[in-house]
């Protein structure tokens, strides 16, 4: 992650203002200067931490420095939005009309604008955070949604608690000092990969440069303490599922559940007297799940779409993609994180509403419980038990 002075500026010791430091505890930074950094956060005063991977020639002893946002742009990762029509971005989800003219902006076709990150977000429009800004909310615009074609992924974690990275998933204290980093909350990281451990940690793959006395990339991330923002690349899953709105009084085929007695039948109800069926989890019968855990996965995201199929008002739900086993889930582009594998991650259409609509609506009800995504044809939901929140580019 690069940091680039925009404005000549003052690196500070502290998040105050320059009158109250010595000459010491300051320096001048020209326009135009760029940096390697291991990570930025928000600080008091307007002011951003600047984590620099090397310290600056003049200050050897320093690498972490106090900026004003204003004077800091951030490198974009290759993730574009190309304006396709006169658009205007808006500091709210809102009508324009209802908007100042401080809290709007014109922009043209054509514009090509460099992202941080972006996100669904309401009244069919786009979260936006640009990466010519300087990373603070006066940086994140909202966009409506079709004027806009958004190329490339990029995949970052927000930390919301202060919090501990370790090189090994146990206890702080039975580890050495440099098996250990304290990152404070409000840090933002970009992460080349990540995947989920016992104990609720992430193992996270911190893109260059490092992090820690021994200048590690791989750490265990408490997840309660993080949320996820974007996907990995190449995340194109295309599935589509011949059950997906089969609703029939016929009990249908018989089912062997892994770990569950009795009787189960395709076209009867998850949970009793619901809407959705095992037919539409195991795509007709034919995708068995591979172990009891998946149908716990599968019998705990049942529970959910029964709320939120009250939510809307009980509208017929279709089933795109459901339970995957490994080899399909290869098969249909999904990603090697896919909660699809555990049974309790599920792509689906709200009929009568768009994509947008849907998680717009479901983004705060649905909270730090799981992840969700729109794509330009369905709604994700997963109940991986972190904030996680995606689009996917297609």
């Amino acid at each position: 992650m690069k940091a680039k002075v925009k404005n000549d500026t003052l690196f500070k010791l502290q998040p105050v203002l320059s009158s109250e430091l010595n000459d010491t505890d300051k320096m001048f930074v020209p326009s135009g200067r760029e940096y390697d950094l291991k990570f930025f956060a928000e600080a008091a005063g307007h002011h951003l931490r600047l984590e620099l991977a090397t310290p600056e020639p003049s200050h050897p002893d320093g690498v972490t420095w106090y900026v004003a946002q204003s004077d800091i742009d951030f490198e974009s990762e290759g993730v574009t939005a190309t304006v396709l029509q006169d658009t205007v971005l808006k500091r709210q989800p809102v009508l324009s009309s209802d908007l100042s003219d401080d809290d709007k902006r014109f922009v043209a076709a054509g514009t090509e604008l460099k992202l941080q990150s972006y996100a669904p977000a309401f009244n069919q429009s786009t979260k936006l955070t640009l990466a010519d800004a300087s990373g603070a909310d006066a940086d994140i615009w909202f966009a409506d949604t079709k004027a806009l074609k958004i190329t490339g992924q990029r995949l970052m974690l927000h930390v919301i608690s202060d919090t501990v990275f370790k090189a090994k998933p146990t206890l702080a204290s039975q580890l050495d000092p440099a098996e250990k980093v304290l990152v404070p909350k409000q840090t933002t990281l970009t992460l080349q990969s990540y995947s989920e451990v016992e104990g609720s940690y992430l193992k996270i793959a911190v893109a260059d440069p490092l992090l820690g006395e021994g200048d590690r990339s791989i750490w265990y991330a408490f997840a309660p303490d993080v949320e996820l923002e974007g996907t990995e690349p190449n995340n194109h899953p295309q599935d589509r599922n011949a059950a997906g709105r089969v609703q029939t009084r016929d009990r249908g085929q018989p089912l062997n559940l892994p770990g569950f007695q009795g009787a189960y039948y395709s076209n009867t109800p998850i949970i009793a007297g619901g809407y959705f069926t095992w037919a539409q989890a195991t795509h007709g019968g034919t995708r068995i799940p591979a172990s009891t855990e998946v149908v716990y996965g599968m019998i705990h995201l049942a529970e959910a779409l029964e709320e939120i199929r009250v939510i809307f008002g009980n509208k017929p739900i279709e089933i795109v993609s459901w339970y995957r086993d490994p080899a399909t889930n290869l098969q249909v582009g999904g990603t090697k994180n896919s909660r699809h594998l555990t049974g309790d991650g599920v792509n689906f259409i709200v009929h009568g509403l768009s994509p947008q609509q849907v998680y717009a609506q479901l983004d705060p009800w649905w909270g730090a419980r799981g992840g969700l995504a729109t794509a330009a044809k369905f709604t994700h939901i997963d109940a991986r038990g972190y904030r996680t929140r995606w689009a996917y580019e297609f």
